[in-house]
């Protein structure tokens, strides 16, 4: 892998380390305490108008609901 790629799954994991088990059940991911509202927004959005970053928008839902 390159360094660019190695240092973006570092920070991934880092991320979900950090807020992994945050979210309940019936929580939307832009419903997390730990986004500001841009981000939430964005999160937001990017399900309900199944946008290109929909997919990895839902593998982190169930990547931080573990």
């Amino acid at each position: 892998l390159s360094i660019r790629r190695q240092r973006q799954m570092c920070i991934r994991d880092s991320f979900i380390h950090q807020h992994g088990g945050t979210l309940t059940d019936s929580m939307h991911l832009h419903q997390a305490p730990f986004w500001n509202e841009s981000q939430a927004k964005f999160l937001a959005e990017a399900i309900r108008e199944d946008a290109e970053w929909a997919e990895t928008v839902d593998t982190l839902s169930a990547l931080l609901r573990h």
